[in-house]
């Protein structure tokens, strides 16, 4: 993984690049043998109106979930990453990242940068007023909004209406959360269970592996598993 992060050349298609910012750190302290390394990889900042050195900037982990990040940080040092646990994490988010298209490969065709295939806005600015007009919305960034703060305001008010009507939602009054309350199905018809009763009687029950062992003796579906390249050695 770490050879193959420093050959290819990774950009980011929006402008927070936080999780490629954690993997040069990660890459950086690759040869490094101890367990913890510091979590502010920049160095520090130009110096103060008063000549004090800026402090180093953290590593932004935000991309993270609070799991991950309780799991990377060491518990009895502050500021000190696991590094081993920091680079699953980091590579973890990476192939999250490409998958989405937050971050591309430059030269790559499956994984390459989405956003160098839009129109640039000297040729797309001519054509938002026609755009919006087939779209059905305002052409201009004020009726955008104003536009989308009017559907919002009516949808809020269709479910505030509906409230007083709905057995199964409560908000606390005091904490504003929401909550379902579980549905209890209605009681059953008498040919439903009659139905349910002949099933019963004409299927008898088998277990999972017996249906899988019939299946494949009628239809050899376990032909079909093996490498993608076809070749079973």
């Amino acid at each position: 993984m770490f050879k193959l992060a420093q050959i290819l050349t990774f950009v980011p298609t929006s402008r927070d690049r936080s999780v490629l910012d954690a993997l040069e750190h990660a890459v950086a302290n690759r040869h490094l043998t101890r367990e913890l390394i510091p979590d502010t990889p920049r160095a520090p900042g130009a110096p103060s109106d008063d000549g004090d050195p800026a402090p180093p900037q953290v590593l932004d982990l935000s991309f993270a979930s609070q799991q991950w990040r309780t799991t990377v940080y060491a518990k009895d040092q502050p500021g000190m990453l696991v590094r081993r646990h920091c680079e699953v994490m980091v590579f973890t988010y990476l192939v999250e990242e490409l998958r989405c298209g937050d971050i591309a490969v430059v030269g790559a065709e499956d994984f390459g940068d989405w956003t160098t295939m839009l129109l640039p806005w000297d040729q797309a600015k001519s054509q938002v007023a026609e755009f919006c007009e087939q779209a059905g919305i305002p052409g201009t960034a004020d009726g955008f909004v104003d536009n989308l703060k009017q559907q919002l305001t009516q949808v809020a008010e269709e479910v505030d209406a509906g409230y007083p009507d709905n057995a199964d939602l409560t908000i606390d009054p005091v904490s504003g959360v929401p909550s379902l309350k579980q549905r209890t199905g209605r009681e059953r018809t008498v040919s439903a269970a009659a139905l349910e009763a002949e099933l019963d009687q004409r299927l008898p029950a088998r277990g999972i592996l017996e249906h899988l062992a019939r299946a494949a003796h009628w239809t050899a579906w376990w032909h079909r598993l093996g490498p993608l390249s076809g070749s079973d050695p």
